[in-house]
């Protein structure tokens, strides 16, 4: 059988339902096994990226320090934790992954390093 790679990123995994939709298009072919997800896109006109919001973090935290930093790193926070409860409303996995992007976060804010904060 054919392996295929899948890349989405962007509008296509924006937020909870844009997510589902990518697994739909995932499981609709046994061959699309292996699935890469970048950051999410913009919601609607007018909203910002979070590629983009990591930039803006890492240049609050370069500029204007750490209470800059934590309020642009709090807007990054809500758009994943609005994701992950939509996903997982009755698991304790929603607090690992967060937990992870604190630790992502904290190191950002340390390294201030825009290619880290990119990826």
């Amino acid at each position: 059988m054919e392996t295929i790679v899948c890349k989405f990123g962007g509008t296509s995994v924006a937020d909870a339902d844009a997510i589902k939709r990518v697994k739909s298009i995932a499981e609709a072919d046994e061959s699309r096994r292996f699935i890469v997800v970048s950051a999410p896109g913009k919601r609607f006109a007018g909203d910002t990226k979070v590629t983009d919001l990591f930039y803006t973090a890492v240049k609050a935290a370069n500029e204007n320090g750490r209470a800059e930093f934590e309020k642009v790193f709090s807007v990054i926070f809500a758009r994943f934790r609005a994701i992950v409860a939509a996903l997982f409303p009755y698991s304790s996995f929603p607090g690992k992954i967060l937990a992870e992007l604190n630790a992502i976060g904290r190191r950002v804010y340390e390294e201030k390093d825009e290619d880290f904060a990119a990826s």
